[in-house]
């Protein structure tokens, strides 16, 4: 399973992410973690809800690219943050998305968790590129991603799509 120096990453089945959802340190507590956050961000709670848990159970579908994944500090067991996949591989082409919860930013946490899971994916899945799409207003996203070895492929006025290719993906026309 996917681990990096300083991180462990729990995939929270369907269960776990309605606990998660509900009262994320009640949770904590249950799991032996530790968190700060008293609720979920109102985005992440319609992401479980509208999107996570109507998939995660479903059995024709790979669970691991419908819920999320906690990153874990291996120290003090604290949840750090989470990434998700936004659905299953698509023409080899799987799209992330993810958080840092604000007490751990400026760590290097989540350049860490997206270096190892670009080594990572490649070696469990028939994934060619990770794709991430940041608001153009985010410049630690942006840093964040070009030091983990991604490339802006696509932009607009608001928002642009970064990869990290394991081979050349094709732009859209």
């Amino acid at each position: 399973m996917l681990e990096t120096e300083r991180l462990d990453f729990e995939i929270l089945n369907g269960h776990e992410l309605k606990s998660y959802a509900i009262n994320p340190v009640k949770f904590a507590k249950e799991y032996h973690f530790k968190t700060h956050e008293k609720k979920l961000s109102s985005e992440l709670l319609d992401l479980i809800n509208h999107s996570f848990l109507p998939n995660v159970n479903d059995p024709s579908k790979n669970y691991m690219f419908h819920t999320l994944w906690l990153m874990i500090d291996k120290k003090s067991r604290a949840i750090v943050g989470s990434f998700c996949f936004h659905d299953e591989p698509e023409n080899g082409i799987v799209e992330i998305g993810y958080g840092v919860n604000e007490e751990f930013r400026n760590r290097g946490f989540m350049t860490e968790t997206l270096v190892g899971l670009i080594k990572w994916i490649p070696t469990q899945m028939e994934v060619t590129s990770v794709i991430v799409e940041t608001d153009n207003d985010n410049k630690a996203s942006i840093k964040t991603l070009e030091k983990s070895g991604f490339t802006k492929f696509e932009s607009n006025e608001s928002s642009s799509i970064y990869y990290c290719k394991f081979s050349e993906p094709e732009p859209n026309n």
